[in-house]
């Protein structure tokens, strides 16, 4: 194999020199992998700082809908536990509103306390997750 001498300025054959010690490989296979990445790619080597730019907005991209996904689902779950909470509170306020019926009708006095009792109770549901609007009776 022939060899030729390539003219670098000092600050490159450094990052070349570092750049082949970190991958455990000498300045020809660095140099002849370097010319395989353009010819694969078809990139213009002088681009590389608009390549950097492009790189760095797609890695920022994925970033963002990595973190967007992870916060819809977290979102989804938070509503879904609250819609829980919601529902079994309402068949609790039924079950207890249906235990005071009597053949007349509801009771005035018990019926007030339970409204008031639930009342909070829907506050404060409405409070640890403000998204959700729950009805006050």
């Amino acid at each position: 194999m022939n060899t030729k001498t390539l003219k670098i300025s000092e600050e490159s054959k450094k990052n070349l020199d570092a750049l082949c010690e970190y991958h455990n490989i000498n300045i020809g296979e660095a140099v002849e992998a370097m010319i395989a990445f353009f010819h694969t790619t078809h990139q213009n080597p002088t681009h590389y700082k608009n390549l950097q730019t492009e790189l760095s907005e797609l890695v920022e991209k994925q970033i963002n809908s990595h973190q967007n996904t992870i916060i819809q689902a977290i979102k989804s779950h938070k509503a879904e536990e609250v819609a829980k909470k919601a529902n079994n509170l309402f068949k609790k306020f039924k079950e207890d509103l249906e235990g005071q019926r009597t053949n007349i009708g509801y009771v005035g006095t018990t019926v007030s306390d339970t409204i008031k009792i639930y009342s909070k109770q829907f506050e404060a549901l409405e409070k640890e997750n403000s998204t959700f609007i729950f009805p006050v009776i």
